[in-house]
């Protein structure tokens, strides 16, 4: 990602500054509580299976879809979303800021916002070894294991289901894919949807699926008794060579203490391109904790 200067605080009206600083440091308590989100819904193997005596024929139809969609899903070596727009909400307040995601699988994903004349003023790093969010107005940053994250969460955590959620990607969070070809993953198909529905540990999970062109309509991560709910809605699906993805990507969780969403538009994609995928030298800033930003 291209490097930027600063504006000098000297050249900003006072009240400006403000009022922008005020902005930005919801954006960033906003943008840290969906880092966890992307991160925090995994658990233990334990299927539920489905009650009822439903026609053999009608299940065996139905997880051929499944199958089919997970064959379809899509899948590419890296991305460019050159010119994306984000439109949070946080605790009922929101903003919007441009940014970029640059992804290279396997590897990293970055994700960088310029709310202020294109100028980076934040950026999520998340690689396979560890979690990176860094405030550049605020000259600080939280760096977390996947350890340090599970515990937060109390949920085991692992990079590859962040990734396949950002790849629009059907996810059993912890587990392989081959989870939802089980009868234990119920299907029920309505108009020209099916929606596949399954149990893993303490998390309930629902997938919609678009019966003709396979592409993954929304994933919703509901943890049972008093946990939180995700929901991850992929929508204006475009073909990019052999690569059919979400123009539009909106992520919303829920629980007793957050109410957040992001609604993310990706009107420019590049797939199976060059990445600039340079890592931010955190040297000059100061490390901080989740709980700092938060409040």
């Amino acid at each position: 990602l291209p490097k930027k200067s600063l504006p000098k605080p000297s050249l900003l009206k006072t009240n400006k500054r403000n009022k922008n600083s005020m902005k930005y440091n919801h954006l960033i308590a906003a943008l840290a509580v969906l880092s966890l989100v992307l991160m925090g819904c995994n658990n233990q193997k334990r299927l539920t299976k489905t009650e009822g005596n439903e026609p053999k024929k009608e299940v065996v139809k139905q997880k051929t879809i499944q199958q089919r969609a997970i064959e379809a899903q899509p899948d590419f070596q890296s991305v460019n979303a050159l010119k994306a727009r984000f439109q949070l909400t946080y605790q009922r307040k929101s903003v919007a800021a441009n940014g970029t995601i640059a992804m290279i699988k396997d590897s990293i994903c970055i994700i960088s916002l310029q709310p202020v004349l294109g100028i980076e003023l934040f950026r999520l790093e998340l690689t396979p070894a560890e979690v990176l969010i860094v405030d550049k107005m605020n000259r600080r940053y939280v760096q977390m294991s996947y350890a340090e994250i599970s515990e937060a969460v109390k949920m085991p955590i692992a990079f590859a289901d962040a990734q396949n959620v950002l790849m629009a990607r059907m996810v059993v969070l912890g587990q392989p894919q081959s989870v939802l070809y089980s009868e234990a993953a119920a299907a029920a198909a309505e108009n020209n949807t099916t929606t596949v529905s399954l149990t893993e540990g303490k998390i309930n999970y629902q997938y919609s699926i678009d019966n003709s062109s396979l592409a993954l309509l929304q994933a919703v991560y509901t943890a049972n008794g008093r946990g939180g709910k995700a929901t991850v809605t992929y929508s204006g699906h475009n073909l990019y060579g052999t690569v059919l993805f979400p123009t539009a990507v909106n992520v919303t969780y829920l629980d007793s203490k957050y109410d957040v969403s992001c609604a993310i538009s990706l009107p420019n994609l590049v797939f199976n391109g060059e990445v600039n995928a340079a890592r931010i030298n955190i040297r000059s800033y100061k490390k901080t904790t989740i709980s700092t930003i938060l409040n």
